[in-house]
C-alpha cells in the first residue's frame, strides 16, 4: 500500500464469543506473535509489531465497539510504501486468532481474563480487562 502513512484495514467477526472473550483472544493472538500490547480497553486493543524483515514496527489496532470487529495496521514513522506489510500483519493476526480460538479451553480463557483484569482499588480483581502503558512524566530540573 502507498499512503502517508501506509495502512490496511478489514473486518472480522467472532459471533460465538462475548466482547470480553474477543478482547482476550486477540490479546493472546498478539502475544503469540510476540507483539507488544500497548493499550487495551473493553472496546479496543492496540499492539505494536517488532522490527524484522517481515515487519517495521507497525501499530495494529482492533476495535470491538460493534458486532463486526475492525482491524487496522498502520505504519509508524515516515514510511511511504509498506510492501504489503500492513496487510500481512492483519492476516497473521487473524491466523493466530483462529489458532488460539480453536485451541483454548474455557478454563484457560477464564484464567486469561482474570489474569488481565486490573486490580480494583479495594485489591480485588473484578474490573473490566484493560491495561494502560505506564505514565511517562517529564523531569525538568529547575522548574
Amino acid at each position: 500500500m502507498i499512503g502517508l502513512p501506509p495502512r490496511y484495514s478489514t473486518y472480522a467477526s467472532l459471533p460465538h464469543r462475548t466482547r470480553e472473550e474477543r478482547l482476550i483472544l486477540f490479546w493472546l493472538a498478539a502475544e503469540s506473535l510476540d507483539w507488544e500490547v500497548g493499550t487495551a480497553t473493553p472496546e479496543t486493543l492496540t499492539a505494536f509489531t517488532h522490527f524484522s524483515l517481515k515487519s517495521w514496527n507497525e501499530q495494529v489496532s482492533i476495535d470491538f465497539s460493534n458486532d463486526n470487529i475492525e482491524l487496522f495496521s498502520v505504519s509508524t514513522g515516515v514510511q511511504i510504501l509498506d510492501f504489503g506489510r500492513n496487510r500481512q500483519n492483519v492476516i497473521r493476526l487473524l491466523r493466530a486468532l483462529h489458532t488460539v480460538d480453536a485451541a483454548i479451553s474455557p478454563e484457560a480463557l477464564q484464567f486469561a481474563m482474570e489474569e488481565r483484569r486490573p486490580p480494583h482499588p479495594s485489591g480485588r480483581r473484578n474490573g473490566p480487562p484493560y491495561t494502560q502503558p505506564p505514565r511517562r512524566e517529564w523531569i525538568c530540573p529547575g522548574i
